[in-house]
């Protein structure tokens, strides 16, 4: 996509495309960006779809994201991830889950299914044409 874009040492045009790299080093603002739960979500990366798991018996509901769950004496249905082949995440299914999550029609579905996906909806910048998600 890209924004229609002139270059005078070629005296052609070019697609320019933006990336945001200053807010993509920073959980909480790219959070805020992408309209996602962050650190506070059962899948907390942008990136992948690792999930979080709860310490047990502990009154703090802080998730954690071990690539081995191995030790862990809460059954999960993943018992290690791979770092090189983790479950990537795709614009395509960001986005889908974006507005399932906004579709939803009660406040406590809504909370839930965001809780489950890490996003809490359709982002802002989801508009921009040029801006691909995650």
């Amino acid at each position: 996509m890209g924004v229609s874009a002139y270059d005078a040492l070629s005296c052609s045009l070019f697609a320019l495309h933006a990336y945001l790299i200053m807010c993509f080093s920073d959980i909480p603002a790219v959070s805020m960006l992408m309209h996602m739960k962050g650190h506070n979500g059962l899948c907390p990366c942008r990136m992948c779809g690792i999930q979080g798991i709860g310490i047990p018996d502990l009154r703090n509901k802080t998730l954690y994201v071990p690539l081995s769950h191995r030790n862990h004496p809460t059954p999960t249905n993943v018992v290690k991830y791979c770092p090189e082949t983790l479950p990537l995440c795709s614009h395509d299914s960001f986005m889908s889950q974006a507005k399932a999550v906004e579709s939803t029609p009660t406040k406590v579905q809504q909370e839930e299914l965001a809780k489950e996906y890490g996003i809490k909806g359709v982002p802002l910048l989801s508009a921009l044409a040029s801006l691909r998600f995650p």
